[in-house]
This record gives structure tokens, sequence and C-alpha cells, in this order.
């Protein structure tokens, strides 16, 4: 029979669980998180470390959402069985070998504890997990409410391929989210008589993206607005500047965050 760790073990590891004052939203995951992905489960294996029992959760990314696309190969969650103990934190998910998860993260650890771990059934985030949270988000559709990095970046690696054949150089490919109202800014320093395409594509959630050029003192040097989800901008460089760069993109009222990117070329 498995045995139960002893109640001084229990209240140590319960001061792992991050303080519930805070129950996120999905913008707060968002706001929070290094790393959004969609998983499969691989297998899972206990193990012990400073008198406390963790599970390793071997993970096979499907989808990165946000982030990096440098491929994480597993988590660790405080909880499980390890030889005859056994190991039950409050809060701490459980999950299924071979079941879909989606998982937001902050230094390969889950966002709130517990809150930033879903389970996924038929593209939607639910929280039909064994010792699940019953607050915060219980249900949202994946594709209509994450901000998708990967899709727009895609986008944008397909147009600087396409303007490498016409002997431009790239200088920048950045992803990252935002808001509506929001505004991804880059401090770049222009070269005189260099040409430049400056580039931005979204995932499907935007209505419109704006480009804009500001000189250090806040002043409009150039500016395009294009309707849907890509939008370029050409530009000369007349003398050596520090500029502002920044990219805006209009969505629908009920989104939260899109995914955007941004390209620079010169030549």
């Amino acid at each position: 029979s498995q045995k139960m760790l002893p109640y001084a073990l229990l209240f140590i590891s319960s001061s792992l669980a991050a303080s519930y004052d805070e129950i996120l939203d999905v913008g707060g995951f968002t706001d929070s998180a290094a790393k959004v992905v969609t998983a499969k489960v691989k297998s899972q294996t206990a193990f012990e470390k400073d008198g406390l029992i963790y599970t390793k959760v071997s993970l096979d990314v499907k989808k990165t959402w946000m982030g990096p696309r440098n491929r994480i190969t597993h988590i660790n969650v405080v909880g499980g069985t390890y030889g005859d103990l056994t190991l039950t934190v409050s809060g701490a998910p459980k999950f299924e070998t071979g079941e879909d998860t989606l998982l937001f993260l902050d230094d390969n650890q889950i966002i709130g504890f517990g809150q930033g771990a879903f389970a996924i059934k038929d593209g939607r985030a639910t929280r039909d997990l064994d010792n699940p949270m019953d607050e915060g988000p219980q249900d949202f559709d994946l594709k209509d409410t994450l901000p998708d990095e990967e899709v727009a970046r895609d986008c944008l690696e397909t147009k600087v391929w396409e303007d490498y054949d016409d002997g431009w150089s790239l200088r920048t490919l950045d992803a990252s989210s935002a808001g509506e109202g929001e505004m991804q800014a880059y401090p770049i320093t222009l070269m005189q008589g260099l040409d430049y395409k400056f580039l931005s594509c979204t995932d499907e959630k935007a209505t419109s993206v704006s480009i804009t050029i500001y000189d250090e003192d806040g002043n409009v040097i150039e500016n395009v607005n294009e309707d849907g989800r890509e939008a370029l901008l050409e530009f000369r460089a007349v003398e050596t500047e520090q500029v502002y760069l920044t990219v805006e993109a209009t969505v629908e009222d009920e989104v939260k965050q899109v995914g955007t990117s941004v390209g620079i070329l010169y030549k």
C-alpha cells in the first residue's frame, strides 16, 4: 500500500503553490508567460528532490503559440508517487500520458502554479485535468483566443525570402504579441544612403496593421496603415539617425491579443 507523506512535508509543499490572491484570466496568462505551447504528454516519471516529490512530465510540443521556437522537452510538477510515498498538492495539475495539454510557462514552470495548465478537447482549452483549478477561465477556443506568433512569423518569413532574391539583406525579424491599442516599439539606427523595408504580419485576428517611424523627439517621419494582416513601409535614409519603429494592430472587440511579427530589410 502507498504511504502518504508526513503532514510537515505536506505543509512545506503547500508553500510551493503560488498565492491564489490573484486569479488570472487568459490575458493575464499571456502577459505573464514567456512561452505558450500545446503538447502531448509522452511520459511521466516521479523523482525526489530536497525532501519533496516531483513528477517529470515529458512533452511532445505540437505548436508554439507564443515565445521562442526552441522546443521544451519536459516540465517538472510538484507531487506524484515515488516508491511507496505519494505527495498530493491542491491545485497542482495531474496529467494523463497521451493527453493533449495547453501550457502557459515561464522558465519552463507553469504560470500561477496550476492555473496555467489546461486539457485540450476539440480545439478548446478546458479544466478537464485531475486536481484542476476551479477558478479562472474554464473553457475557451484556442485559435480565437490565443495570440499566434507562429502564424505571424511564418507569414513574414515568406515575404523575407522573396526579398532575398531581389538583393535585400535581413537586419531583424521578431515575433511578439499585443492587444488593442498596444504598440510594439523598436529603436533602430538608420544608415545614410540605405533603402529600408519595414514589414509586419499578424495572425488572422487583426483587421488592420500600421507601421510608423518616429524621430527621437517623437515626431512622425513616415507612416502606413493597411487593412488586413500585412503592412509594408519602404523608406530611404537621407542621413544616419536614431529612430523608433512601431507596429500596431487593430483587432475586434472580443480579441484580447494578436500575434505580430516585424521584419527590417535593407540594401
